[in-house]
């Protein structure tokens, strides 16, 4: 999703160094790498990663003073991306690969999140919260509807763990299930090798707490499946169909005064 913009790689030490110095504790889709460090031990990594910083230039030392100032434009990245709103977004299609980003979002900046072959980060400012809603649109097919007629929920998991089982594992699980055998060969089909298939997650924290909006969808030719989640754990998986998605987008668009004639 990046334009032609400035980009900044760091570990993920780094990130949460850097996120600590601004005081920001509850960011979408980021868990603390130091857990289960001393104090002592936190402390040895923290002047390492301090010095790394100072030699690339992303921080600098305040004349007569201990404390650091950051570059501007990443400050602004790491401050965005201790926003309330958030969206994960996760495309697959056989012909161009695969994409796989955090979305910060903020009324005037929007911040991309993504992660290199290394497992580094790279943080983007790429858009403001308008434009970055247009992309979100075209993210998934909003004009498409699945033909084949199918719906069916799943108890005790939620979209993650559906995500990460194999197609084996998938099978076992919907045959405990009670699924009927051409249900599962329709269901199994399109999640085994679809030509492409995508995950948007919407992130809302109140306080400390996040809440999610799981939507997946799979598509193989003109067959399309939309999973969503309704509740922690339960999924429901049925033929495709735009509504809940672009109901999502909306609300999303109403937190930052972007739908028409409900704006200020």
């Amino acid at each position: 999703m990046s334009a032609e913009t400035e980009t900044f790689h760091l570990t993920v030490e780094e990130f949460f160094f850097l996120t600590q110095m601004l005081g920001i504790s509850h960011i979408a889709g980021f868990k603390d790498p130091f857990q289960g460090y001393f104090m002592e031990e936190l402390e040895e990594e923290f002047v390492k990663i301090k010095q790394r910083l100072l030699d690339r230039g992303l921080v600098a030392g305040k004349e007569d003073s201990e404390e650091l100032e950051i570059d501007e434009l990443l400050g602004l990245c790491l401050m965005s991306c201790g926003s309330e709103e958030a969206v994960y977004l996760k495309k697959n299609i056989k012909a161009s690969g695969e994409y796989e980003a955090y979305l910060y979002f903020t009324p005037n900046v929007v911040v991309e999140r993504t992660w290199d072959d290394s497992g580094s980060l790279t943080l983007a400012p790429v858009s403001n919260a308008e434009l970055s809603m247009n992309v979100l649109a075209r993210f998934f097919p909003l004009t498409l509807r699945g033909e084949t007629p199918f719906q069916t929920a799943l108890k005790n998991i939620n979209g993650d763990t559906w995500d990460l089982l194999s197609v084996q594992e998938k099978e076992k699980y919907l045959r405990e299930q009670g699924m009927a055998s051409e249900n599962i060969g329709f269901l199994l089909r399109l999640e085994s090798d679809p030509d492409r298939s995508g995950t948007m997650v919407f992130c809302s924290r109140y306080g400390g707490y996040w809440e999610e909006e799981v939507y997946l969808y799979r598509q193989l030719d003109k067959e399309l499946l939309l999973i969503t989640q309704p509740a922690d754990y339960e999924i429901c998986i049925e033929s495709y169909r735009p509504e809940p998605v672009l109901a999502a987008l909306e609300r999303l668009a109403e937190k930052f005064d972007l739908v028409r004639g409900k704006g200020a």
